[in-house]
This record gives structure tokens, sequence and C-alpha cells, in this order.
């Protein structure tokens, strides 16, 4: 029965920690080795790890970054390590709505270059929307020193300090080739201007499950980082999953409007919509581009 069992995995555990404590080293039983001698045949354990040419890749960085020559390239603000964590075609308009982001829109110009960073610059997802150039750095690089704008529209959990997880068609217009056998490449980067790239407008979505007490909004597809946001004189508060929680302070959410917006952006200006009613839309303003 069930305390048969607690009992015997008690015993086992208690097995375990005797030997480890009498010995430096520890040893199989007979039959255990036997069973773990059947997973594997001889040919197997003798085969190269390093199959389909992985052996034989180079790894590290270009020359050109250690050099002190007339052609030394610089790396950018943060060395990284990038790898495939997307599929290698271009994501569709909506394609970004599941990942942390939240984004329920993607530039053209992203769909192909987006990225997912690391918890050490995520920002309690402040980062989501902003941009990054991105260099380059990796001996198997077709053309050392190449940069690619992309944009963050992910959290990378297991990505530390600077490394990102990227697009595979980023990858690929980054080094030249193709991620397999090696889906990782040196890289830097350091953040960069949206506006460039951006030319349409902002596009809010409305998170479902909302209520008389609480709604919540993404707003995607801005050209400057939104700072602050407010629906009829209500500051918004701003969740970790990038997406705007409304818990009104004057009673209930009137569904019949209208709802005033309002969206500060990191360059201190304010734009303001009013819309008849609660559902995902084109808000149809848009910040100013950063002067060049």
């Amino acid at each position: 029965g069930a305390a048969d069992a607690s009992d015997a995995f008690s015993k086992a555990a208690s097995d375990i920690e005797l030997a480890g404590s009498s010995s430096s080293t520890f040893l199989l039983s007979p039959e255990d080795q036997a069973l773990l001698d059947g997973f594997f045949e001889p040919e197997e354990i003798e085969q190269d790890i390093f199959s389909d040419g992985v052996a034989t890749q180079s790894y590290g960085l270009a020359p050109q970054f250690e050099s002190k020559g007339p052609d030394a390239l610089s790396r950018l603000q943060y060395p990284s390590i990038g790898t495939v964590g997307y599929g290698m075609s271009p994501m569709s308009s909506y394609g970004a709505v599941s990942l942390s982001c939240g984004f329920g829109y993607v530039d053209d110009s992203f769909r192909g270059r987006f990225v997912g960073i690391g918890k050490a610059f995520y920002n309690q997802g402040f980062t989501c929307g902003r941009c990054i150039k991105i260099q380059c750095d990796d001996i198997t690089c077709d053309e050392p020193g190449k940069a690619v704008v992309a944009q963050v529209v992910d959290l990378c959990g297991e990505c530390f300090d600077g490394d990102i997880n990227i697009a595979g068609p980023l990858f690929k217009e980054l080094s030249g080739r193709n991620p397999n056998p090696n889906p990782s490449l040196a890289l830097s980067w350091e953040f960069s201007d949206c506006s460039p790239y951006i030319n349409t407008t902002i596009k809010m979505l409305v998170k479902p499950g909302g209520s008389a007490y609480y709604q919540a909004f993404n707003f995607a597809n801005a050209r400057q980082p939104i700072l602050a946001a407010q629906v009829n004189g209500d500051r918004l508060r701003h969740e970790t999953n990038n997406f705007w929680s409304w818990n009104p302070t004057k009673g209930a959410i009137d569904p019949r409007g209208p709802f005033d917006i309002a969206l500060l952006g990191a360059n201190k200006q304010v734009l303001r919509v009013r819309i008849p009613r609660l559902s995902s839309s084109d808000l149809k303003i848009q910040f100013a581009a950063t002067p060049t």
C-alpha cells in the first residue's frame, strides 16, 4: 500500500545517505549497473557527442574585436550571447500576443527582428517595445560588426546578464548563416531609437476577462516608451506582463463610455484620445519621432 511504498522510499534514501557518508566513491550495485548499461548500445557510448559538424565549428569573437590594428572593431555597450529562441519565419502582426510583453500588434519592421531580453534588463516590463541595436561580433559572422535594430517583445527567463533570445530571421540577417548546428552567436547591443522604424499608429489591446471594476490594456507600436497612462482621469498601474490595470476610483465602469485615454511618452509628450467603447482598436495616435 501507500505506507509500504513510503517506507521503502525512506529506506532507500537512508541507504543512499549512508553510502555517501561512508565512502568518497559511489558504487552502483551489479543490478543497477546492468540497468544503466541497458540504456546504451556500445556504439552509442563511443560515438562522438559532437555530431553534425558541431565539433568543426569555430567559436568566440571575430579577430577584429581582439585586434589593435587598423581593422579593429569595438563592441557595443552590452556583451551578449544571442541564441535562436523562436521560429525561422517572421511572425504575423499579432504573433507576439502570447509572449511576455503581450503585444497585440507588431510593426512590419520588427516581425522578423525581435528579441527576448533577460530579467536584468526587463525592468518590470517597461523595456517591452523598446528597440536595441544588435551587432554581430562572432567569428562565424559573414560581416563582423554588422548591426541590426530589433524590438523587445519578450522576457527571456533563462538569459543571464545581457544575453538575449533572438528571432530566426534576425539570426540569419546578422550572421549570414543558418543556426544549425550552432544556434548561438557572440553579440553586443545597446538601446536604440525605435521611431525611425515605426510609421503606423499605437494599437490598444483590451485584456479579456475584465469587469465593471477592473480592466487592463496593452499599448503596442509606440515610437516612445510609455511611462504613464490614464483612463477617465484615473492613473493606470503598470504590471510586469506589460498590461496597464484600471481599478476605477469613481465607481463602476459605465460600458456606454466614452473613455478618455492619455499616454505619457519618454519624450514628455502627452497623447490624448477619446474612444466610444472599450474594445481592442487602433487609437490612431502616435508620439513624435526622436529628433536626429
